[in-house]
């Protein structure tokens, strides 16, 4: 009934399994947890109880996680991904936070979707702006759901997404989808909103344009070549 305890290196127990009563075979899996690459890992093997002795085969074998985007678990190490594509990475190992950079170029609404096939994934997003300030605060996935949307609006500036699981506490071997999505706010007298800024028009041409984002001030200046009312 063998005992298998794997340790990393200062001796610490990071994984401990046994065999179920009357079986000689043991297979265990665990993740790196908050392991780097080239930390060294020890593993120690027992018959259960000390009460007999066996010879033993060891088979070892790594499921590499193939995320494109890492090293991405800082906000200096965001990756550029462009608006409008779908993105697929992992929340792996424990503690996992995936920064990615996005480049606006129109002012719009912005729409996030986090989601995973892993029913034990619970993802978090928020947005950050270029000075690494916190532009939307985190949305959560409710308890039990494994996608969480978000929908904020932004102007033709760089920003920055956080991906995490909620409680940093799980690693999973499955992928989750990003996806981003901007509808443009499509007012072609933008940037206008100051007096710095105002739009030359022309007299008796209407115009079409938009007021947004929220608090948004349209400027316009006209020119007056004679006499009139």
């Amino acid at each position: 009934r063998p005992y298998i305890r794997v340790m990393d290196g200062n001796n610490s127990t990071l994984f401990r399994h046994y065999a179920d009563e009357g079986e000689n075979q043991l297979e265990a899996a665990f993740d790196q947890g908050y392991l780097n690459i080239e930390d060294k890992i020890c593993f120690e093997i027992y018959q259960y109880g000390d009460s007999n002795v066996m010879d033993y085969t060891v088979e070892l074998s790594v499921v590499e996680v193939a995320d494109h985007y890492e090293p991405n678990n800082r906000f200096k190490e965001a990756k550029t991904i462009p608006v409008g594509q779908t993105t697929s990475a992992y929340l792996f190992p424990k503690g996992d936070r995936d920064y990615y950079r996005i480049d606006v170029d129109k002012p719009g609404d912005l729409d996030i979707k986090v989601s995973s096939k892993d029913p034990l994934v619970r993802p978090g997003v928020r947005i950050l702006t270029a000075e690494n300030a916190t532009f939307q605060n985190w949305v959560i996935a409710d308890e039990g759901s494994n996608e969480v949307e978000l929908s904020r609006e932004v102007i033709a500036v760089m920003y920055v997404i956080e991906v995490h699981h909620h409680g940093d506490n799980y690693a999973s071997l499955k992928d989750y989808k990003l996806d981003i999505k901007l509808t443009p706010s499509n007012d072609p007298y933008e940037p206008n909103d100051s007096f710095a800024n105002a739009t030359e028009i022309e007299l008796n041409r209407p115009i079409n344009a938009t007021i947004f984002r929220k608090g948004d001030r349209d400027y316009y200046m006209f020119r007056i070549n004679n006499p009139c009312d």
